[in-house]
């Protein structure tokens, strides 16, 4: 790039206000059809939902600390003010989530997110418009969302029939009762075993 010359980052963004939508990660939309995605979201109010990809947006930086920080996949909030969602998606089978994920990372999948969920919030908060405009949401909440499958391949494809003869037992939805305290901002923890939900409401 030329002294002088700026790079436009571009923003992959939707909306939705349906009563019930799903999120995938490995796909090129965000919100999918009915069984397809990774993170269900029940939305009874019919709240106004911005989703934004945040993981590709982080991703168009070539240097600095934002290119060199660990980021999540999805920033969710509405024009009501009552949700603002750092959201971390995965597809895995279930021991996957009590072992390392990999030997470069020696967290377990939830954990690795938690750390995903640190240097994103970090990063937001650094810009203090960013941060006033969380500040202004009624309900901050950090959500690890996971569906899990029961081979070694994440394709949905080869996995769909298998997944429905057999379910996966799942663990179900996990608030916790403590916060996560995040540039001086407390993030409820949420956990999602599709198909159980995250809840809007408001």
């Amino acid at each position: 790039m030329n002294p002088g010359t700026t790079h436009t980052y571009s923003v992959d963004h939707t909306q939705t206000a349906a009563p019930e939508f799903e999120l995938s990660d490995a796909d090129a939309q965000m919100v999918v059809s009915s069984g397809d995605g990774v993170f269900l979201c029940k939305n009874e109010p019919c709240l106004n939902v911005h989703i934004i990809n945040y993981e590709a947006y982080v991703n168009q930086y070539k240097k600095g600390a934002i290119a060199n920080s660990k980021r999540c996949d999805f920033v969710l909030y509405d024009q009501e003010k009552q949700h603002f969602l750092i959201a971390e998606l995965t597809h895995c089978m279930q021991n996957s989530l009590t072992r390392a994920v990999s030997e470069k990372h020696p967290e377990t999948k939830e954990e690795y997110a938690m750390l995903k969920f640190q240097d994103t919030i970090t990063s937001l908060c650094t810009v203090e418009k960013m941060r006033a405009f969380i500040m202004e949401y009624t309900t901050k909440s950090c959500v690890f969302a996971c569906r899990l499958i029961e081979t070694g391949t994440c394709d949905f494809a080869v996995n769909a029939m298998a997944n429905f003869l057999k379910p996966v037992q799942v663990i179900g939805t996990i608030i916790r009762s403590d916060f996560l305290s995040i540039s001086g901002i407390n993030f409820r923890y949420v956990r999602c075993i599709y198909p159980d939900p995250y809840v809007f409401c408001d």
